[in-house]
């Protein structure tokens, strides 16, 4: 009789332990480090956000389902093949790359958000000056 009473309160103890370990956790969240880059990757995510065009016109029928379109040139002023690059991203910083096809991957060297109307009307959001990475 003693001994369950020992593992049923032994059971309770542990219980109770795992439930008080696993609010702390919850309480104390991701490190710092994470949380830091987490914070710069919100921050950058937030300028480049506020930096892009905006019209007072714009609506859901102007950028159905949240579709962003960047148009693509090289350094040299030239177009890249594909022209225009489509996500559902809306905010990209110089530096990042991404997957334009399953195995080439570009890097955004700089963004240009002052459009030509003819750009603009278009559905373009931004131009993105890019390179290859290796």
């Amino acid at each position: 009789m003693h001994v369950q009473l020992a593992l049923g309160l032994l059971v309770v103890v542990l219980a109770a332990g795992a439930l008080l370990g696993y609010a702390f956790a919850r309480r104390t969240g991701p490190s710092r480090r994470r949380q830091a880059e987490h914070d710069e990757r919100m921050a950058r995510a937030a300028e480049a956000f506020r930096r892009m065009p905006r019209r007072d016109d714009q609506s859901e029928r102007e950028n159905p389902g949240g579709v962003f379109r960047f148009l693509l040139v090289l350094s040299d002023g030239s177009p890249y093949e594909p022209e225009v690059f489509v996500t559902v991203v809306p905010s990209w910083s110089v530096g990042e790359t991404f997957l334009i096809t399953a195995h080439e991957r570009l890097r955004i060297v700089a963004i240009d958000f002052e459009l030509a109307d003819e750009l603009a009307d278009a559905g373009i959001n931004a131009v993105w000056t890019i390179e290859p990475v290796d």
